[in-house]
C-alpha cells in the first residue's frame, strides 16, 4: 500500500513536472542551495586522503557531479522503497525519515 501525500510529506517530482512556474522560470529561480539526488558511480582520492570525493550521476544533469563524500546524505534504495511498499500493513509504519539514513551539518 502506498503512502498517502501529506502536508509536510518528503517528495520528489520531476521539473518537468511542475505546471507553476515554467520550467525556464523555475531554472532561472534556482540558487546553489537546491538539493539534488543521484547515484554514486565511483569515488576520487584527495592526496593521501582515499575516496574523499564520490563522483555522482544526476538524472537531469549532463555532466558528473564531483562531490565531498562527508556533504552526502545516504537515501533508501529504490530496491528497498519498493520492499517497504510490498510489506504488510501489520509491519511497522515508515518514519518521515526512513528515506535520509545520514544527516551532516550544513554549513550556513
Amino acid at each position: 500500500m502506498q503512502r498517502e501525500v501529506t502536508s509536510g510529506s518528503p517528495v520528489s517530482f520531476k521539473l518537468s513536472d511542475a505546471i507553476c512556474p515554467s520550467v525556464e522560470q523555475a531554472l532561472r529561480q534556482m540558487t546553489p542551495d537546491v538539493e539534488l539526488c543521484g547515484e554514486v558511480v565511483f569515488f576520487s582520492d584527495h592526496g593521501e586522503e582515499r575516496a574523499h570525493f564520490a563522483i555522482i550521476s544526476a538524472a537531469g544533469i549532463d555532466t558528473p557531479l564531483i562531490v565531498p563524500v562527508s556533504r552526502l546524505e545516504l537515501m533508501e534504495s529504490r530496491s528497498e522503497r519498493e520492499n517497504h511498499a510490498a510489506r504488510p500493513e501489520s509491519a511497522a509504519p515508515l518514519s518521515d525519515d526512513v528515506t535520509r539514513t545520514h544527516r551532516h551539518d550544513r554549513r550556513e
